[in-house]
């Protein structure tokens, strides 16, 4: 199973982009970029975290596998 960010297919649901999710969740356009083209290999817990709750998703629903579904199944609670 080949792990990948789901960040972008989220975002874009809700009209986002990366430019404006980086303005957004004050995070660096690179480091959003980097997780938006599937570039990073690697993510900050505190990222993905900062990333959710701008998309009000859970942060284990940015990460999936290459069959398109979440890592972790039933991840669709909002954050508190």
């Amino acid at each position: 199973m080949a792990a990948r960010w789901r960040l972008r297919e989220i975002a874009e649901l809700e009209r986002w982009n990366a430019h404006k999710l980086s303005l957004a969740s004050g995070l660096a356009y690179n480091t959003v970029w980097g997780l938006w083209t599937n570039k990073s290999k690697r993510a900050d817990l505190g990222t993905l975290t900062t990333l959710a709750r701008v998309l009000k998703v859970h942060p284990s629903e940015l990460i999936g596998d290459s069959d398109n579904s979440a890592v972790v199944p039933g991840a669709e609670e909002e954050l508190r």
